[in-house]
This record gives C-alpha cells, structure tokens and sequence, in this order.
C-alpha cells in the first residue's frame, strides 16, 4: 500500500523503516531529528547514547567557532576530550581534507561536523571510512544535503558524489539559523524551489525509459516545495518561524535521499548548476534556482512547437573539449561514457513523447507559473533585491551551462533527450528564450 509521507511529522521521521506500496524498502538510519535549537541542553544526553565517554572530534569552519560552535563544545567538555578541528571559512571540501582529520590518530570515538555543506560533507566522508558515530549540528539555512548518505567532495579532476554516512543524530541551530545572511536564505529557497525540475524529469523518465518510480517520494518532495514557498513573504521580511519552516523543507529533501537513491529523484538542474557554480561562483541553491529559471521554459517551449526536421547529431567532440576546459573532466574519459551509452530507438522515442506531449506541457504550463512567482520572491529575499544575483549571472554562462547541462547530470533527463535528438541548440537560438 501507499504511505502518505506527508502527514508525518518531519521529527518522526527518524528511524524510518516500512515497506511501501512502490515495492522499495523506505529507511532512514538517523536517529534523532531535532529542530528545537536547544543545543546545550540536549546535545550530552544525546551523544552519551553512541559514546558514554571517550573522545570527539568537532568540526567546524573559523568563523563559526566562537559565536556558534563553541557553545556545543562547552556543552559536552565536561563528560568528553574534545578536539577541534577548523577549517578555513568557505573552504572547498576535498577528500584529502579527510586525510588530515587522520592526524588526529586511533583515540577519535566521535565525530561532531557543526556547520553548513562543506563541513557536513567531510565529517561524513571522514565517520563512513572509520565507522565512526557522527553527530550533525546544521547551522544554514541552505544546507540541503546534510542528512543525505552522500558527500560531495572534490577530487582529483572535479567534484563527485561519495557514497558516505548520514550522521546518527540531527540538530538544527536555530540561534545561528536566526543570524545568518539573506543570501544563504535565499540560496535555501532556490535549491527546495529548484527540485521541481527534478519532479518533472523523473515523471518524463518515466514515460519515456520506465524504471523505478514511487509516487509516495514524489508527494514528499511536492510537499517540501510547497512548504518552502509558502513561506515567501517571511522569508523576505526575515521572520526565523519562517527560517525555521525553510529548514525543514531542505531536511526532506536529504531525508528521500536516505529513502531512495538520488537518481531515482534527479533533474537536468543538477548539472546545469554545477556549471553556473563553477563559472559564476554562486551557492549551490542560487545556481540550481537559475538552472530551474531557464530550464521550466525551456521544456514547455519544446513542447508547445511540432519539430520535425532531421537534425543533425550533437558534436561530443566540441562538448569533451569544453568539459575539460570549464570542469576539468577527461576528454577521454568523457568520450569513452559516450561511446557505451545505450543505443536509444528514436521511433519509440518519438511516439511517446506525441503521447504525453499534452500532458508534460499542462505539468510544465503549471510550473512555469509557480516558477515565476517564486522568482520574485527570491529576488526579494536579497537586501539588494537580487541586483548582484542577476548580475552574476551572464547569458553566455547561463547558455553554455544549460548547453553541457546534461553531460553532468547522474541521470537521463529532459534535458538529456534534447540533447541527443539534437534539439538543445535550436532551441537555446530562440530569442523567446
């Protein structure tokens, strides 16, 4: 049978195990999901679960120490030796990063990642390769991926994804979720509001390849969204009940990647994003939000329009030359992926998407209208009304990620299928978009 995840508190959601209607196991491995903010009250009898005593290690960034991460160290020095590792503010995670974290030898019995992304990313990586109890302390308001079972980490030719821990136990800062930044905010807003791509290309996935599919994940990610959104107008003025609503719509997302794998709920943004971060320099949420901007119409573009011309194939060999260039991925490499893809059979192809074309254009007509909504209010969520955002963002970057978008995604797309039927550059030579 369906389970309806959405009428479940996101604090029940700990310890989740059933077996759904989609045929798939559904298990999250935390095992506390706090957003209460009272750290030092909670945070010894909490730990003292995994590890009676011992030592811990802390990781943190500089900036966050004293104002923030030094309060959870006091909270637990008196039971534990507490050691503490900071690395540079707005560092890039990399897995030699969790190399030095062995310097501090044999004795570590915990791991406490206080922080956003980045640090939660190493923690993780450094917990799942020494089966270490790792504690979790989110102080972002755009950490959407810090309860996910993965770590992205940079790694010799670029950043991949790493099969990694999701940490034991789960606390949000709310004291520091208060303070932080519009921009982080913002940033928070884009990346919930972006995965609507995501929904949209695992429903096309679906009726073009088949596969794996639950309807009950989808409903989550749906109600993730929405929650986010409709917390615009908080969101603007600052309201932290606001903040807090945001926080939790982000913990969903990483929660369904505990439940299901990644790819199974992926969209064309991942990879147009990881391309405007690297040429824009942007957070993460704020290049996925202006991957979702462009992507929305561009999809409900193609289907608004018959194309029936013979188009010729994309050139791969210009794609492996700018792969290298902007994200320093192998050419070879790059080339060999291309050769092993799977042969796809056009005719079939082709039928299926004039049998849903009706459908996928009244899903996409929708979309386009909540995404130009929440474009205003994520313009507005800036103290600058998103002057610098926009800014930051060229044409020619945005037209050259969108572009290579789907080499870097981990799964077949919309996206993908424009690409490979040769449509892609037609349509980003439209004026209209």
């Amino acid at each position: 049978m369906a389970n309806d995840f959405t009428k479940r508190p996101i604090e029940q959601f700990a310890k989740l195990n059933v077996l759904c209607g989609c045929g798939m196991h559904h298990e999250v491995t935390t095992k506390k999901l706090d957003f209460s903010g009272d750290i030092e009250e909670k945070l010894p009898d909490a730990i003292a679960q995994l590890l009676p005593t011992g030592n811990v290690l802390l990781v943190t960034e500089e900036d966050l120490y004293i104002p923030y991460a030094r309060r959870a160290e006091k909270a637990i020095r008196n039971d534990y030796l507490v050691t503490v590792h900071l690395f540079q503010s707005g560092f890039t995670p990399d897995v030699k990063d969790c190399g030095r974290l062995l310097n501090y030898g044999d004795g570590v019995g915990m791991v406490i990642a206080y922080g956003g992304g980045g640090v939660c990313d190493v923690a993780k990586y450094y917990a799942s390769l020494y089966a270490l109890p790792l504690v979790t302390v989110c102080c972002s308001p755009h950490a959407g991926d810090v309860l996910s079972p993965y770590a992205l980490l940079h790694a010799g030719d670029g950043m991949k994804r790493m099969r990694a821990k999701a940490p034991d136990l789960f606390f949000l800062d709310t004291h520091a979720i208060e303070k932080a930044p519009q921009r982080l905010v913002a940033a928070g807003y884009g990346r919930v509001a972006s995965m609507a791509v995501a929904v949209f290309d695992a429903s096309f996935r679906l009726a073009l390849r088949g596969g794996y599919y639950c309807q009950s994940i989808v409903n989550l990610c749906n109600h993730a969204i929405s929650l986010a959104l409709a917390e615009g107008e908080g969101l603007i003025a600052g309201n932290s009940e606001s903040r807090l609503v945001l926080c939790k719509s982000l913990a969903y997302l990483g929660l369904i990647e505990q439940m299901i794998a990644p790819h199974h709920l992926s969209g064309g943004e991942q990879g147009v994003a990881e391309l405007l971060k690297k040429q824009c320099r942007l957070y993460g949420g704020e290049a996925a939000f202006q991957a979702a901007m462009r992507l929305i119409p561009l999809y409900k573009h193609y289907f608004e329009q018959e194309i029936t011309a013979l188009l010729p194939p994309p050139d791969y060999a210009r794609r492996a030359e700018l792969l290298e260039q902007l994200m320093g991925v192998s050419q070879k490499e790059y080339l060999v992926e291309v050769i092993r893809r799977e042969p796809v059979n056009e005719g079939v192809e082709a039928h299926v998407i004039n049998e849903y074309r009706k459908d996928f254009l009244s899903s996409l007509t929708a979309l386009e209208a909540n995404i130009l909504r929440a474009t205003t209010v994520f313009r507005r969520i800036y103290p600058d009304r998103g002057k610098l955002a926009a800014e930051a963002v060229s044409a020619g970057a945005l037209r050259l990620a969108v572009g290579l978008g789907a080499e870097l995604s981990e799964q077949y797309t919309m996206l993908t299928y424009l690409r490979d039927a040769g449509l892609l550059d037609e349509l980003l030579s439209e004026e209209q978009v």
